[in-house]
């Protein structure tokens, strides 16, 4: 089976003859770990899209009404919030995976390499933060700044929680309390979700490679 990696290579041939020219991305540009996504959000915000245009001009302007359902981070957020974005056509209207923690959704790997493409009146766990135009993601190029969750207690909602635990530690600190999380986690042998969430914890420890390395890497294995 393909992996992500190899899906987003596929998709750069078709678009570009220089894969690591993709995006604009730089060439030392690394995919922010899921802890530096949450220790850098100014809101993170679990909202229901209760609107959103069916065409996008630019993601600067055109926007998803979102309805708040929980604010883990920042605020407080007084009604519904404003969110680039739009309502995905019917052959991109599809979920995040909910077992899924690395990659973010496939259709962050088209387009704009950002996603902003969305099912209505699903709910999503939106990563952001303020700009003068408002709220925008705080995630960059390939990154988890909006995934559909089924549930509050859910996997991706519990690894944010324990990142928002440990971001708001003294930064000095936050290194060994990620490892000792790890640790903790990996123990709980019978717990999928424990397992998964430590093995996200050890890439956050360990840091992303560069994108472009990455991509290279997966056109090799095509050829």
């Amino acid at each position: 089976m393909k992996t992500i990696f190899d899906l987003a290579a596929a998709m750069l041939l078709l678009v570009t003859p220089a894969p690591a020219s993709a995006c604009s991305v730089t060439d030392g540009y690394r995919v922010p770990t899921n802890f530096e996504l949450v220790e850098q959000a100014d809101l993170i915000l679990l909202g229901e899209i209760e609107s959103a245009p069916e065409t996008v001009k630019g993601l600067d302007t055109e926007q998803m009404i979102v309805r708040p359902i929980e604010v883990l981070k920042g605020g407080p957020v007084a009604g519904t919030v404003k969110v680039a974005g739009m309502a995905a056509p019917p052959r991109f209207a599809v979920k995040s995976d909910p077992n899924e923690l690395e990659n973010a959704h496939p259709l962050a790997y088209i387009g704009g390499c950002i996603r902003y493409m969305f099912v209505p009146h699903s709910t999503v766990l939106f990563v952001l933060r303020h700009s003068p135009d408002g709220l925008i993601p705080s995630g960059s190029a390939f990154s988890r700044w909006a995934e559909d969750v089924p549930s509050p207690g859910s996997r991706w909602m519990k690894a944010v929680r324990i990142y928002m635990a440990i971001a708001a530690l003294p930064e000095p600190n936050r290194r060994a309390a990620l490892e000792a999380k790890r640790k903790e986690l990996a123990a709980s042998t019978d717990d999928s979700d424990a397992q998964a969430i430590a093995a996200d914890v050890a890439r956050s420890l360990k840091g992303n490679r560069r994108w472009n390395d990455i991509m290279r890497e997966a056109v090799e294995r095509m050829h």
